[in-house]
């Protein structure tokens, strides 16, 4: 059997009527450390992740498709029923 990744956290998501999505992962715990990343997808459907780190992204990138991959900071701070993100600059 294969390795077995645990993660804990939390993940929110939005989107508009225009076609734009976000996905933000906030981990408090994971293989990594505490980290935050996101994936923001275009109107044109394009995908982008954006990661803390190159392990990362390795790792989100071999689950998940995306046309672009960005090693940026993504502090992301969950207070309540409130989330702030400062993802980039991308």
């Amino acid at each position: 059997m294969g390795r077995r990744w645990i993660f804990g956290g939390h993940i929110a998501g939005i989107g508009t009527a225009s076609g734009l999505r976000a996905v933000v992962g906030i981990w408090r715990e994971s293989p990594f450390g505490p980290f935050a990343d996101a994936m923001v997808q275009l109107p044109s459907g394009r995908r982008i992740l954006l990661a803390p780190t190159g392990d990362v992204a390795e790792f989100i990138a071999a689950t998940y498709s995306f046309e672009e991959v960005r090693i940026v900071d993504v502090p992301a701070v969950l207070t309540g029923q409130t989330l702030r993100v400062d993802a980039g600059p991308w």
